[in-house]
Order: structure tokens, then sequence, then C-alpha cells
């Protein structure tokens, strides 16, 4: 919106098809980095199926734990490294039952190499979400003494594309580069 290029970081996490892939979308950064200096130095997964889930248990609640120092950051942890082991464990089994009742996979990504969600493209799910989050601003009932929902239907909704609308016009879509890059 700014016009400031940085590496990408999130890639949809919640359009992920697992928990595996989720973690490959989600702060990209810090999950190449207990890869690269946790995981791999532990044996990543070259090791016996009993060691490749310690590795993934350690990595997941460090993550955790990295996130706040706190039980419930840790437990956090634990859980995500739990499903991603259950799933990584009964994925062969999923996969021949879905095969079995006659749901075919869907693909990751579309023709064009943006994800897919029910054919439409990454642009238009982004603009579904925005017009959700403004639809759920109608549910907040009062700010500064304005009731939005005493708004008509058509005023609403003027409301809901002007903001669409603008976040289009005014961000910056244009690459400059970060003042941070140039020190």
């Amino acid at each position: 919106m700014m016009g400031i290029n940085l590496v990408e970081n999130f890639n949809h996490p919640y359009l992920a098809t697992s928990i595996g892939n989720f973690w490959r979308r989600w702060h990209m950064s810090l999950t190449s980095w207990f890869r690269d200096y946790v995981y791999f130095p532990m044996g990543g997964n070259r090791v016996s199926p009993a060691r490749w889930t310690l590795n993934i248990a350690t990595v997941f609640l460090l993550s955790g734990l990295w996130h706040g120092a706190s039980w419930t950051f840790v437990i956090r942890g634990g859980l995500h490294g739990f499903y991603y082991i259950f799933g990584r464990i009964t994925q062969s089994w999923r996969l021949s039952f879905a095969e079995r009742i006659g749901l075919a996979r869907r693909p990751e990504a579309g023709h064009n190499g943006y994800a897919t969600l029910k054919s439409l493209q990454v642009r238009e799910v982004d603009a579904i979400i925005a017009i959700a989050v403004l639809m759920l601003w109608e549910l907040w009932r009062e700010f500064d003494g304005f009731a939005f929902s005493e708004l008509s239907l058509w005023q609403r909704w003027t409301v809901y594309y002007a903001a669409c609308a603008a976040v289009l016009a005014l961000g910056n879509l244009g690459s400059k580069q970060f003042i941070y890059f140039q020190f």
C-alpha cells in the first residue's frame, strides 16, 4: 500500500490445504529460520520416524516459545506440532479414503500460479474478505454515536464499495525501495 517491497512473509496461509501447507505459507521467514537452524541440525527428516517426530515436536514447541514466554504459547506450538505430525502420519490413509469416496484433490494453484478457492483467484478472494470485514463492521452498532446499521441497504453497500475503491485507488501499487535498505 505504501510502495515498500519487503520479503514475502505470508502467502495466504488461510487458503492452505493442510497444516504443513499452512506452515509453508505462514511467517515464512521464521519458519525457514527454524528449518535451517534447528530442524536440519537435528537431522531433519533423514532420521528414524521416532527421531523425526521428536525433531518436529521440538521445532514447534520452540516456535511457540518464540512467540511468547508463556505456557499458552508453548501449548499452541505443541498443538501445531501435534497437528503436523498427525497430518503427516495419516496422509496416505486420508488420500486413499478421499479417492475411494470419489473426492478429487483440489489443485493448490490455478493455471496462472495463483492459489484458488472454488476457482476464485487470490485477488478476488482478498476482495471478498475485504467486503466481509466491512460487513462485520456493520455489526458493530455504535461508533462515536453513529449507528451504521441505521443506514439503508443501498447506503451501506455504497460505503462498502467506496471503501474498496479507496483502497485500490489510494494504495501505491508501484514498487519503491524501503528506506531501511539504503543504510
